[in-house]
């Protein structure tokens, strides 16, 4: 089984995709069942929530010679043009963020003023969604504390009531009870081992 695993709760978990590696840790035709029942059930538009195994799963489509319609993954679609190549063409994904965005914030200005600070400090590297994700957390935090002034529990929480504003994906909205309610996202497509935002219309590339 390689190294590919991990143990939880006394279950040992096995995943082929880890980082930028990609070994297959166990028979993956094991997907083979899944697959061809959805062709045998006239699945067109096939849609995954995976992160370890959508390299695998990809070779077992192209292995079995399935033609959906449309293949889309969860985020990071860009990993699977490293392993798969022209395989991965036109793969969809939701992203909630892109360095193509035009979104507006309150701390950068804009996203291109972000990118450019992005790759000012990792020597040239455009920012993913991980990276984003790091940073929206810092916004939200920074908002948190600026509302108050403070960094007490109780003003930190109630700072998030109905917080309204625009960071590095654009706007986001809590409800009460701080619940986050409202966060833009992106539609990507792999054209070419490319990910090129196709909606919204008016930033597709």
């Amino acid at each position: 089984f390689d190294q590919s695993y991990t143990q939880f709760n006394n279950t040992v978990l096995l995943y082929s995709l880890s980082a930028d590696e990609y070994v297959e840790a166990y028979n993956v035709s094991i997907w083979d069942e899944m697959l061809l029942g959805m062709r045998e059930a006239g699945v067109e538009y096939a849609i995954f929530l995976s992160f370890a195994e959508k390299v695998s799963i990809m070779n077992r489509i192209a292995y079995l010679g399935i033609n959906f319609k449309a293949i889309s993954f969860d985020k990071e679609s860009d990993i699977m043009a490293q392993f798969l190549g022209s395989k991965a063409d036109y793969i969809t994904s939701t992203l909630e963020y892109h360095y193509s965005s035009d979104t507006v914030d309150d701390i950068f200005g804009s996203n291109e003023k972000y990118v450019q600070a992005f790759e000012s400090f990792t020597s040239g590297s455009k920012p993913k969604v991980w990276d984003t994700f790091a940073v929206f957390f810092g916004m939200i935090i920074w908002h948190m504390v600026k509302a108050y002034d403070s960094i007490e529990t109780e003003k930190l929480i109630s700072a998030l009531n109905f917080m309204d504003v625009n960071c590095v994906f654009g706007p986001v909205k809590f409800s009460l009870n701080n619940v986050l309610i409202d966060i833009s996202s992106l539609t990507v497509q792999l054209q070419n081992g490319q990910l090129e935002t196709i909606l919204p219309s008016r930033m597709a590339s």
